[in-house]
């Protein structure tokens, strides 16, 4: 698998890639946001990152390949690990370790995620990858997830 960084125009269609085919997303999602398809998701999670230009520091995108066809995503401002998804074609252990230990590389040591707590599947995945939780706290009515690594 091969790291690239990749532009903000190319975030669009890295995400739609990561998430295409899995129709447990739906139940994983946001729960303050309404969504009924990909494209719905696709245009939330770039609204949302949108929404972080007003947070000090560069934002970063990257997207993973696997025999130059992308496959995943990533993008992380500071130390705050924003968005990611792979393709689930290519969530089995290898790639998924191989997936976490290049955002763990970009990043650095000590970086966080914010998740909603009901994406459990996430959760899990980040939990297994050793980050660990350190709080859950009330945002929008909902219970949110913070991992650090």
């Amino acid at each position: 698998m091969i790291v690239k960084k990749i532009n903000h125009n190319e975030l669009g269609n890295a995400i739609r890639v990561a998430f295409a085919g899995d129709m447990d997303i739906f139940k994983y999602y946001d729960p303050t946001v309404f969504i009924e398809s990909l494209d719905d998701i696709v245009e939330d999670i770039l609204r949302k990152e949108k929404s972080y230009e007003e947070v000090e520091g560069e934002m970063h995108y990257y997207g993973f390949y696997e025999k130059g066809k992308l496959i995943g995503y990533f993008f992380y401002k500071d130390k705050l690990l924003i968005s990611f998804g792979l393709n689930i074609q290519y969530r089995n252990r290898q790639y998924l370790r191989q997936f976490f230990s290049s955002i763990a590389k970009k990043i650095g040591k000590n970086f966080i995620c914010h998740l909603w707590s009901k994406n459990l599947r996430a959760i899990g995945f980040l939990v297994k990858m050793g980050m660990e939780i350190i709080d859950e706290f009330i945002y929008l009515d909902n219970l949110v997830t913070k991992l650090v690594y």
